[in-house]
């Protein structure tokens, strides 16, 4: 018995030291982890003298896993520029110009032109502009010049009427008027110009905002006869591309002569005249030739004149021409009267003067009445035509690129020469300031 638990210690010791030679067994095989190792002990029956040794099957257990620490690299923080605001000169301003549209649209960017001088010089600083109401701000912006430039301003979409402008800056301040107006577009047109009884007008209304983009809404369209009575009113509302689609009737018997359309949206309106009336297809087409189409107030005038049926025969029969002259109200000066066979030609004398009306630049205006009867039938056909009277056979047109003149700064213009009735021609201008 002593002897058997002396084995069994020696034993415990040799496998809690997993190989640690503590007896004198033997160890077979590679000691590697989680392999089995065969240990031979010798047994009591071999040390009394015994053949067999006793084998024993030990597993060596596998080492626990060690954790191992990497150093990952840690990317350096990015450095960001930081922009360093550079510093705002400004000169000794004494003296700007400013030029501004005279009207503003609602809901508009508008750009002023600004021009800063110093000592004659141009000059820099800083401007600020206001759009004013009885002294209070509706809309402010600034902008630095260097020199000359621009600054913008929003105009908020407000009631149509006057306001103040006010532009600021280092020593200087002043205010103007301007006109405050809707940036509303609206474009009216019918199908076309002349209209029988019976037909029918259409109508078509184009609606555009500031920046010329179609605009949604409402818009109102009223016709008026040739009486001027109110046959029609419509409400209608654009699409999302800014058109409107209407139309209306005509009666078998309406009132004869120029009817009015008109259409309103806001404080925007848009007209257009349109003529109802019977056609009759003519049945000769009277023809009116001239130099050209002015004269000058002190020449004769002459032309040819020709009348030809609708199927290309000559017409017979009499031709009469009255001239008449604009002179605030139209006046006759001269007349012309001959037999016609088909063509003759005519001259009237100098119309001598006439009143200048803003529509023609300042020149003035005559017409020439030619009335053609038909010998066998009696049947009359007339035609008009209106000619310029100019004081000379060229006008000049001076277009400077600015309204005022600053001294030391340069002055540009444009010279037009044309003729009378406003077709380009060349010639040498003397220009001397």
């Amino acid at each position: 018995m002593k002897l058997r638990m002396l084995w069994i210690t020696v034993v415990t010791i040799a496998v809690l030291g997993l190989g640690a030679v503590a007896c004198d067994g033997r160890i077979t095989g590679p000691a590697v982890p989680g392999a089995e190792i065969t240990r031979v002990w010798p047994s009591p029956t071999a040390e009394r003298g015994g053949s067999l040794p006793t084998t024993v099957p030990t597993t060596v257990p596998a080492p626990t896993p060690t954790a191992v620490l990497t150093a990952v690299p840690v990317p350096a923080p990015a450095v960001v520029p930081t922009a360093i605001p550079a510093p705002v000169l400004t000169d000794n301003v004494d003296g700007y110009m400013a030029l501004a549209p005279a009207t503003l649209r609602s809901g508009q960017r508008e750009s002023i032109s600004i021009s800063l001088f110093s000592g004659g010089e141009p000059a820099r600083g800083q401007v600020n502009l206001g759009l004013m109401l009885r002294g209070s701000a509706l809309a402010e912006s600034s902008g630095y010049i260097d020199g000359s430039g621009t600054v913008s301003i929003e105009v908020p979409d407000i009631a149509p009427g006057d306001y103040s402008l006010r532009i600021n800056g280092d020593g200087f301040e002043d205010t103007a008027t301007v006109r405050v107006e809707d940036g509303t577009v609206l474009f009216l047109e019918t199908d076309k110009p002349v209209y029988k009884p019976g037909q029918e007008i259409l109508m078509r209304v184009l609606r555009l905002g500031p920046e010329l983009k179609p605009l949604p809404g409402e818009v109102t369209v009223e016709i008026q006869d040739a009486k001027g009575l109110k046959v029609y009113r419509e409400e209608a509302t654009t699409d999302a591309f800014g058109m409107a689609t209407l139309r209306m009737p005509l009666s078998n018997e309406p009132n004869l002569g120029v009817w009015k359309v008109t259409t309103n949206s806001g404080e925007q309106t848009a007209q257009v005249d349109v003529r109802v009336e019977e056609y009759v297809l003519p049945k000769y087409e009277i023809s009116l030739r001239l130099p050209k189409n002015w004269v000058l107030a002190g020449e004769t005038l002459s032309g040819d004149i020709s009348a030809e049926y609708s199927f290309g025969k000559p017409v017979r029969g009499e031709v009469e021409i009255v001239a008449s002259r604009y002179v605030g109200v139209w006046e006759e000066f001269a007349t012309f009267t001959s037999d016609i066979d088909g063509a003759t030609s005519f001259e009237l004398p100098a119309v001598g003067y006439v009143s200048g009306v803003p529509g023609a630049g300042g020149q003035g205006n005559l017409t020439l009445e030619v009335t053609v009867t038909e010998k066998s039938t009696g049947y009359v056909e007339t035609t008009t035509r209106l000619l310029t009277v100019a004081n000379a056979p060229v006008n000049l047109q001076i277009i400077p690129e600015s309204p005022a003149f600053k001294p030391s700064l340069p002055f540009s213009l444009m010279l037009v020469t044309e003729t009378p009735d406003n077709l380009p021609v060349n010639r040498t201008v003397t220009v001397n300031l």
